[in-house]
């Protein structure tokens, strides 16, 4: 997870990222393969691959999420659960594997049949190896950042304020009571009170 942003040199002010482009995906890829080879070197498991996976363009995925709700709607079933449990398991027949699924934001649950070999390739990326995490944190969102949170979401308010709060509400000027020989406001200099009931007109 990355923001869409940054605190600039001296961490006094926010610096958003361009509506367009905030991290660079192609530019990741290569990196991204390099430093799996060079682990797999150091694991000595480079020798059985086929040299030719080095040679390829690899696939990195990156998706922008505008609103933080969004993004954790996507993200938590990814986190929280596992790709697909035992239960979901409806029945294997010959190479048709069964089990049920649902679309996002409903509620009712459907069957599905998928070809083994086809089952395997959706289930296989979200086995993670050793070692790895399902999400890391980037920019300021490590509990290593220097400045907390609250500091961070200040900062973002005064430099970059969203555009879908409201504007700010605006008091109706009160209503000033004009003299009806000159027309000039009026202003009230004292106010008198009476001290019985009995002298209040009620009509």
């Amino acid at each position: 997870m990355v923001p869409g942003g940054g605190l600039s040199a001296d961490r006094t002010t926010w610096l958003p990222s361009r509506a367009h482009f905030c991290v660079p995906v192609k530019a990741l890829s290569p990196i991204y393969r390099a430093i799996f080879k060079a682990d797999l070197r150091h694991a000595g498991l480079l020798e059985p691959m086929d040299p030719q996976v080095w040679t390829l363009p690899w696939n990195v995925h990156a998706q922008a999420h505008h609103h933080g709700p969004s993004a954790f709607t996507s993200l938590a079933p990814s986190v929280c659960k596992v790709a697909s449990s035992n239960r979901r398991l409806v029945s294997r027949k010959d190479r048709t594997v069964t089990f049920t699924d649902r679309n996002v934001g409903s509620a009712r649950l459907r069957t599905a049949h998928l070809d083994v070999m086809e089952c395997l390739r959706r289930f296989l990326p979200h086995v993670l190896p050793d070692g790895f995490v399902n999400v890391r944190h980037g920019g300021f969102l490590p509990a290593s950042c220097a400045l907390p949170p609250a500091t961070i979401r200040l900062m973002m308010g005064q430099g970059h304020p969203r555009d879908d709060q409201p504007p700010p509400r605006q008091l109706p000027q009160p209503l000033a009571v004009r003299c009806p020989t000159c027309g000039a406001p009026m202003r009230v200099v004292m106010r008198l009170w009476t001290s019985h009931n009995g002298f209040v007109e009620t009509g």
